[in-house]
């Protein structure tokens, strides 16, 4: 509703997501005011696991921290970070010495069009020890743009294909959000309270997720294959 003055409040869905099991671990419902990245899961949580989020939660110290808890992490980056760059390799794993030293703004005209570029990138902060990680920029012919992919996993282990790879698997955090918002009848609501509005959004988000629970119960006893989504779609009828 924060697009028209005539319905100008509005709230935002904070969700932490299992990809492995398609559950949601964690909801929260706040003001759309509000940041995103207060609603993230705390790094000491995250020992173990592989963290996903998109460019609004790109957090620098954040993410040293989830590395220090020898958890890690794939997040998209936004185009206006501007590190300088300490190494450097292309798709094959190639050394590009012509990059070492430069600043991360200077050399993307002269990789427009070129394929992924596997980088460690370093933040100087003052006086602290400097910031480094690892970023996989990939060229966007559809955008005509960079993604910038920032991540603390081994570049021995995981190539460039792979963790582009698996950062497709946060898609599925959109496509829950997509399920929610056009079959869990989550509409603007014909009130003045808050307390009402909040009760409804939650109520909505409680018969979601039943429904996805059934789904999955389902396709657990049957051993067949059952989409979430047509499941919420054939919850509207009843």
């Amino acid at each position: 509703g924060r697009f028209y003055t005539s319905n100008a409040a509005a709230v935002e869905l904070h969700v932490s997501l299992d990809v492995l099991t398609g559950v949601p671990l964690e909801v929260a419902v706040s003001p759309d005011t509000d940041s995103e990245r207060a609603h993230q899961p705390e790094a000491e949580t995250l020992t173990g696991c592989l963290f996903m989020a998109d460019r609004g939660y790109f957090d620098k110290t954040r993410l040293c921290a989830i590395d220090q808890h020898r958890g890690a992490f794939i997040v998209r980056a936004p185009v206006s970070i501007n590190p300088r760059i300490v190494e450097a390799y292309d798709a094959e794993g190639t050394p590009l010495p012509a990059l070492l030293g430069r600043k991360l703004k200077t050399v993307r005209y002269a990789l427009w069009g070129a394929g992924p570029v596997d980088l460690t990138v370093e933040w100087q902060d003052g006086r602290k020890a400097p910031i480094r990680m690892r970023l996989i920029m990939t060229y966007n012919p559809r955008h005509f743009g960079f993604q910038y992919l920032a991540t603390n996993l081994d570049r021995s282990r995981y190539d460039t294909l792979a963790i582009r790879e698996a950062y497709r698997l946060r898609w599925q955090v959109e496509l829950l959000f997509k399920e929610w918002k056009s079959y869990a009848n989550l509409h603007a609501f014909n009130t003045g309270k808050r307390a009402i509005a909040e009760g409804l959004i939650w109520a909505s988000l409680t018969a979601a997720a039943l429904n996805r629970y059934m789904a999955h119960a389902t396709q657990r006893i049957t051993t067949l294959e059952i989409s979430t989504q047509r499941a919420a779609l054939s919850a509207v009828h009843f």
